[in-house]
């Protein structure tokens, strides 16, 4: 497993991956989604799809504050819906991993409550299994993806709609 934080890393990753010893013991390259650049993201990518690895986002964490009204819930499940889509739609990684389940569980009295942090995630574990393949989507002005699920003979879509009007897919 080759792990980095930032896109300056690239450099060192295509050192690594230029020694075929090296690379025949790196099955796996993972990102940190930090940097908000889609730029960047593509170029994470990239560099797993020529030298035929596995790429996941291993780290990404929303540090504001976690206050429990709605409104602010809201937004936070939404952050954490767009980091995804961008991990998947533009990173193209086969893996995203939570780094700190706090943000989607509150803490209150001697329980865990779920966030709406918790269901957005959710969506995609519950729905998006490994073995499936992703196919582009064209859902504008939804936000999503699709994948299809050969075994299973279905499509399955996870959708987000970012405006406050109902929207059809």
């Amino acid at each position: 497993l080759f792990e980095a934080a930032y896109s300056k890393s690239l450099g060192y990753l295509d050192t690594l991956l230029g020694d075929a010893r090296v690379a025949s013991r790196v099955p796996v390259i993972s990102c940190h989604q930090y940097v908000p650049n889609d730029k960047a993201m593509r170029q994470w990518g990239m560099r797993a799809q020529q030298n035929r690895k596995e790429l996941w986002m291993s780290e990404w964490g929303d540090w504001k504050q976690l206050a429990n009204d709605p409104e602010t819930q809201e937004a936070h499940a939404f952050g954490y819906v767009g980091k995804i889509l961008q991990a998947i739609n533009v990173m193209h990684a086969q893996a995203w991993c939570m780094w700190q389940a706090q943000y989607l569980f509150a803490a209150e009295k001697d329980r865990l409550v779920r966030r709406k942090t918790y269901w957005a995630v959710a969506h995609f574990s519950r729905f998006i299994r490994p073995g499936m393949t992703r196919i582009e989507l064209l859902a504008a002005p939804l936000q999503g993806t699709a994948w299809l699920d050969q075994k299973g003979h279905r499509l399955v879509l996870v959708l987000a709609n970012p405006g406050d009007q109902a929207q059809t897919a």
